[in-house]
């Protein structure tokens, strides 16, 4: 099942997600064993305005532009570098439509 949060401050950003198991439940893996399915990372909106104002001056930081984003938001740099590679892609989608 496919649920989705309507869109936020940020230009009609739309939060899309597979809700197919709740949050902390189990599910039953190809073994037969029970596998807990893991908490998804909400960030916060602090982090948000402070990812979202950096993508718009630069969709492609430096490293020492991701070390500094790693210190203000608290994130891991594995989640920070993640979040810019999904939302370049978000971007050349939405691009792509346009263009057609």
């Amino acid at each position: 099942m496919l649920v989705a949060e309507t869109g936020d401050i940020w230009s009609g950003h739309v939060d899309c997600y597979y809700a197919a198991h709740p949050v902390g439940s189990q599910s039953i893996s190809l073994e037969g064993w029970p596998v807990t399915v893991s908490d998804r990372k909400r960030f916060t909106k602090d982090q948000l305005w402070i990812l979202f104002n950096s993508f718009e001056l630069r969709i492609y930081p430096s490293l020492a532009e991701y070390d500094r984003l790693v210190s203000a938001t608290g994130l891991a740099r594995k989640q920070v570098t993640a979040w810019f590679r999904n939302h370049r892609a978000s971007l050349r989608r939405r691009l792509r439509s346009y263009a057609v």
